[in-house]
């Protein structure tokens, strides 16, 4: 004779699911968005270096010395085509947010005039012009939020920062000012603040 299961066996059985899915489900969760932020992180790196490379390809080796201190729309403006730019907007982060742009008063100068624009795709661009010269200097910063407006909104997971070095190279953000010191800001994984997770994009890029 076979003997069936109780309801009461059943019904632990099915909370012991209950509760290994609950604690399995947040992890799993989460380690699929975090693939698809880096994903998102690779793909706006991407375009990012092979515009670049156009521009200084098309215009010359001190292309971005053409654009004055602090003119970020000149900065924005050469990557409009390469980049496939929608409308863009001048602000200063000091001013508010305006639309379509995002917070990031923590990295660059938040007296300046910043040029934010997004793609067709829905990735936000912030340029920030800073010296149109070289000597190892950062010629400008681009920052990127790989998914718009859309939520979380923090550095180390959907926000990441890139310099551009000398004219001709975009970098992930290392410093304010000189790139040859190899000091690469940590990473939280996108906990904590802006300041604990400014290496993220090197992170994501080189050593995951």
């Amino acid at each position: 004779m076979q003997r069936a299961f109780t309801l009461a066996e059943v019904l632990v059985t099915l909370g012991i699911i209950g509760v290994v899915a609950a604690l399995t489900m947040p992890s799993l969760v989460g380690n699929y968005q975090k693939k698809v932020n880096i994903a998102g992180l690779k793909k706006a790196h991407s375009v990012l270096s092979q515009a670049c490379m156009n521009i200084v390809r098309e215009r010359g080796i001190d292309t971005f010395a053409m654009c004055s201190v602090n003119d970020s729309q000149c900065l924005g403006d050469m990557f409009k085509s390469e980049l496939k730019l929608l409308s863009g907007t001048l602000w200063t982060p000091n001013s508010g947010i305006a639309e379509g742009c995002w917070e990031d008063k923590e990295i660059t100068n938040p007296q300046e005039v910043h040029y934010c624009t997004v793609t067709a795709d829905g990735i936000v661009y912030d340029f920030d012009m800073e010296w149109p010269r070289t000597e190892n200097k950062v010629n400008g910063y681009i920052l990127v939020d790989i998914n718009g407006l859309k939520k979380p909104n923090k550095f180390g997971r959907d926000r990441y920062a890139f310099s551009i070095i000398n004219n001709t190279d975009i970098t992930v953000y290392k410093s304010s000012a000189v790139v040859n010191d190899d000091v690469i800001p940590p990473c939280n994984n996108g906990n904590g603040t802006v300041d604990e997770n400014l290496g993220c994009a090197y992170k994501y890029l080189y050593t995951e």
